[in-house]
């Protein structure tokens, strides 16, 4: 059965110029020439009338059962209505689907849709030094169109500055509650970085602290994390260094294929033990990957690593993999190093950003937010769709 109808309305490639039922999959050609090839059991699992209900939706409602449908199901008619929309007739119970063709190109997964998908991560080294990401606190705090221009950056980069934030505070808590929800953790709700006689940890000291990700000893690391500088050293030490680590995982993946294989399927564990306060301990692979091979996180932090507990032949390979790992994160030539004066503020991805600093003397005052990563992200995806972009709900 092969159908060839136009649709009258809809614009762009998003109007469906044909379709061509096959034998266990829907071929459907859209008006910029695209192919999209459609499984029949993921087109029915996928129906969102009101009597199978909307698993995508907000609320959450499904009432279809996966198990009442053959794997084998196809269609006993298929076709585009007036208003363009792809109706599908089942031929198993004689159900019928609708398909609104603007979710069904933003839910093309074919490999060519993969490479057209926005929000690919800009991969960035030293060069970005002179032109880093940033926007104005006055235009970010200002509403949505404000937010999401913060939001995007960060998405695209894995962080962003944020200049002329009030000397307040509690200033940081209000920039953290635009992005998502504060996590408080056992350093508290805000984390004041400064240098302390009795220090808990290195960044209450005045020395350098290299590139790494923050604690990677929880098995659900900080997401987000946000700095407001309300002092700088006035020697001029402590300069903020950060490190792309998809940019580093991409390298060590051109550079070393054995070292990148490991460092994505072995985890290493990671402690941080404070007496009477915390004894928090997690394993996690330095490179995070999806389904598709696709680097999804980056966590590296050599300080926190404890004792490795690996099988005789793994262990020499481990540490020269990590060996060739630190060589990148450690390369001057990987690494943006700025200043953060009284008043600029950072928001950075902690799955993705490694952050580091050189050493001062004099005080130096950072306030630090965590914020969950899936709150942010969400609210990426809602602005988006709130202001039209609505293929920002793939990122």
């Amino acid at each position: 059965m092969t159908h060839l109808s136009t649709a009258v309305r809809g614009d762009g490639s998003c109007r469906i110029s044909g379709i061509a039922c096959r034998k266990r999959q829907l071929s459907v050609r859209w008006s910029d020439r695209r192919e999209t090839i459609y499984h029949y059991i993921w087109l029915r699992d996928n129906c969102g009338c009101p009597v199978c209900g909307d698993k995508v939706s907000t609320s959450g409602e499904r009432f279809f059962k996966l198990t009442e449908v053959p794997l084998d199901i196809a269609p006993e008619d298929a076709f585009i209505a007036e208003d363009g929309t792809l109706h599908i007739v089942w031929r198993a119970g004689g159900h019928t689907s609708t398909y609104d063709p603007a979710w069904l190109r933003a839910h093309d997964f074919s490999r060519s849709a993969e490479i057209h998908r926005p929000n690919r991560p800009v991969l960035w080294d030293a060069a970005l030094n002179d032109n880093p990401p940033e926007v104005g606190y006055a235009e970010a705090s200002s509403g949505d169109e404000g937010l999401f221009r913060l939001l995007d950056l960060m998405v695209d980069y894995g962080f962003a500055l944020v200049r002329k934030m009030p000397l307040v505070a509690d200033e940081v808590e209000r920039l953290a509650g635009l992005l998502g929800y504060i996590r408080e953790t056992n350093y508290g709700r805000v984390f004041e970085i400064k240098t302390k006689p009795a220090n808990r940890t290195l960044a209450e000291t005045s020395l350098e602290i290299p590139p790494h990700n923050d604690e990677l000893f929880r098995h659900a690391p900080p997401g987000v994390i946000v700095f407001h500088c309300l002092e700088a050293s006035a020697d001029g030490g402590g300069a903020s260094i950060l490190v792309d680590g998809f940019a580093i995982a991409s390298r060590l993946r051109e550079q070393d294929p054995e070292a990148f294989e490991l460092l994505s399927r072995v985890s290493l564990p990671h402690r941080r033990y404070i007496e009477g306060v915390a004894d928090l301990r997690a394993e996690t692979p330095v490179i995070a990957l999806d389904a598709k091979g696709e680097v999804t996180a980056f966590r590296c932090n050599e300080r926190t690593l404890a004792p490795f507990d690996l099988p005789g032949d793994l262990v020499e390979p481990v540490y020269r993999a990590l060996q060739q790992v630190l060589g990148l994160v450690y390369s001057p030539a990987m690494r943006v190093q700025f200043h953060l004066r009284p008043g600029d503020a950072l928001v950075f991805d902690n799955q993705r950003v490694m952050h580091a600093r050189t050493a001062f003397s004099g005080q130096r005052h950072i306030r630090q937010c965590h914020v969950d990563r899936d709150e942010v992200f969400s609210r990426f995806r809602l602005l988006g769709a709130r202001s039209g972009r609505g293929a920002q709900q793939l990122a």
